[in-house]
């Protein structure tokens, strides 16, 4: 089990995509060491980034994943935004879960 006390460690090891839309994707609590993306590198659908981990405040390995108005995830205007995977997707609400054979 993973506790951290510092809000820069809780979410663990996490990759920020800033899309052309001006909002954030975060994907946190990946695995250490797996990262294959840097700053300021361009990513497109499919690239892979990182392994699903158990970094940070976590009791099980999982992958958290927000869409999001500003870059720092402890803004205080931060502000997650509902998000599909595709177009015509259902849009996911808190705590939904997404299982990969779905």
């Amino acid at each position: 089990m993973n506790f951290v006390t510092d809000n820069a460690d809780a979410a663990g090891n996490v990759v920020v995509i800033e899309l052309d839309t001006g909002l954030f994707v975060v994907l946190a609590h990946l695995r250490q060491g797996t990262l294959r993306v840097g700053e300021g590198d361009r990513v497109g659908k499919g690239d892979p980034l990182a392994l699903v981990g158990n970094s940070g405040n976590t009791t099980l390995p999982h992958l958290h994943l927000q869409v999001q108005t500003h870059v720092d995830l402890w803004n205080p205007d931060n502000r997650s935004v509902p998000f599909a995977f595709e177009p015509a997707g259902r849009v996911l609400a808190r705590n939904d879960r997404v299982d990969g054979g779905s």
